[in-house]
């Protein structure tokens, strides 16, 4: 019962229409590079997303369209450690090209 009242809880904050859930993840590798620049790593990992989602998301294989998208960048892990990742809110619709 406690899952499902807080299921129905997080359910009223969702976005109103129907969408996908996408991560784009630096690896672990380029923490110490993200840490020497944080703001340029950021505009680069954004840009990439952003390009990458508007290139597949325009083939109509896939979409054949312009989707809504909502950005998260989240950069620590829950013990505080560093983790970057861009969290991107895709509708599964669009505006035709």
């Amino acid at each position: 019962m406690a899952r499902e009242q807080w299921l129905a809880g997080w359910r009223d904050g969702l976005l109103p229409c129907p969408h996908h859930h996408i991560v784009f993840t630096l690896p672990s590798e380029l923490n110490e590079l993200w840490r020497l620049n944080k703001a340029e790593y950021a505009n680069i990992l954004f840009a990439a997303a952003s390009e990458t989602l508007a290139e597949l998301l325009a083939d109509p294989k896939y979409l054949g369209g312009r989707a809504g998208v909502l950005y998260a960048l989240h950069t620590w892990k829950q013990t505080l450690l560093p983790h970057i990742r861009l969290h991107c809110l895709v509708t599964a619709g669009g505006l035709a090209s």
